[in-house]
């Protein structure tokens, strides 16, 4: 069994691995998911530019992360 360092690193990367899973199988299901959540955090992220710039760093990788998604779906 791995050992976590400590930091919860491991969790975490658990946890987002079964998250994709998780849309994937959505996506699937209802065709066009992603593409529709990664356009509403898109235009979210734009609306908050202005109102809290420090949480583009959480836009920016929930941006990503429904990129890999849309992308590893074959879309």
């Amino acid at each position: 069994m791995l050992k976590d360092s400590g930091n919860g690193e491991t969790k975490l990367q658990a946890m987002s691995y079964v998250f994709l899973c998780i849309l994937q199988r959505l996506d699937e299901a209802q065709p066009g998911l992603i593409a529709d959540v990664l356009g509403g955090v898109r235009a979210d992220r734009e609306a908050s530019l202005a109102q809290s710039p420090a949480a583009l760093p959480i836009f920016d990788e929930a941006i990503k992360f429904l990129e890999r998604a849309n992308q590893q779906n074959g879309t």
